[in-house]
């Protein structure tokens, strides 16, 4: 294992960690990488975000051409090497890996479908605490959650 990759996942497993000290008793976390194989659309979106901040004059040639992707971008099997070392913190109970498009506008929506399945999935438990409590704990957790669709 080289340097990068051997400090990438030292920072996933701490990150980790410190997600696991911030669950709530019987909470979930959901977490989302892209990894090397979304590499091309990553490359993709930079280029054209560059671009586009150099037709507008936010940058000019020379800062163009040195602008960086300042992140490593992990496999999907260094993702799953980091997800097993936490197996004393918590359970994983799904890891999968979607294939996004190669076009930005096409993964844009693709992307969204996505986190529109996990945010369903997120609201399990909240949903179950309030099937087993009553009545009063669901218009409390729909309340929240109308507060919440108000801000975005």
């Amino acid at each position: 294992m080289g340097i990068w990759s051997e400090q990438a996942h030292k920072d996933l497993v701490s990150i980790l960690k410190l997600r696991y000290k911030e669950l709530a008793p019987l909470g979930r976390l959901i977490l989302q990488f892209a990894d090397r194989t979304h590499e091309s659309l990553i490359s993709n979106i930079w280029q054209e975000a560059s671009e586009n901040m150099f037709s507008k004059g936010i940058i000019n040639e020379e800062e163009k051409r040195d602008l960086t992707i300042p992140m490593y971008r992990r496999s999907a099997e260094e993702i799953q090497r980091a997800l097993d070392e936490m197996h004393d913190y918590f359970r994983v109970l799904e890891s999968k890996s979607v294939d996004m498009p190669r076009s930005p506008g096409r993964a844009s929506r693709q992307y969204i479908e996505h986190i529109k399945k996990f945010a369903a999935v997120s609201m399990k438990t909240p949903l179950e605490r309030a099937i087993k409590t009553g009545q009063a704990e669901v218009d409390r957790f729909l309340g929240l959650q109308k507060k919440k669709l108000k801000i975005l």
